[in-house]
């Protein structure tokens, strides 16, 4: 009777030992996930603060296609004037965009029968 009391302490000392071994491994492994968390959150807060910086500059913006172009910014904004006044009956709204704005997409190619956005 006392060699199975033995035998069962000395099972429970190897399963207290295995037990002991598990529980550095996962101290080690937490200690590795924390060391790493800061750098992956500050990475996907940076990606979100870009994509918001991003969908706040284009919130204003206004896209026409179609419109002949001759590579004039100037011409651009009569066009755009005219677009806004005229075709969409806003008057006085060219007022409230800034000249330095409109932009053409795509570069300009006078042998180009392709008109650019």
């Amino acid at each position: 009777m006392l060699t199975l009391v033995h035998k069962r302490q000395d099972q429970l000392k190897s399963e207290m030992k295995n037990l002991s071994k598990n529980v550095q491994e996962c101290n080690g492994n937490i200690t590795d996930l924390k060391a790493n968390l800061h750098s992956v959150v500050s990475c996907t807060v940076k990606d979100i603060l870009d994509e918001r910086h991003e969908e706040s500059a284009r919130v204003n913006n206004l896209i026409f296609f179609n419109l002949k172009d001759n590579g004039n910014i100037s011409t651009d904004k009569d066009t755009i004037k005219s677009i806004l006044e005229e075709v969409l009956r806003l008057p006085g709204a060219i007022g409230h965009v800034d000249a330095l704005s409109i932009t053409r997409l795509g570069k300009f190619d006078n042998t180009s029968m392709k008109v650019r956005p």
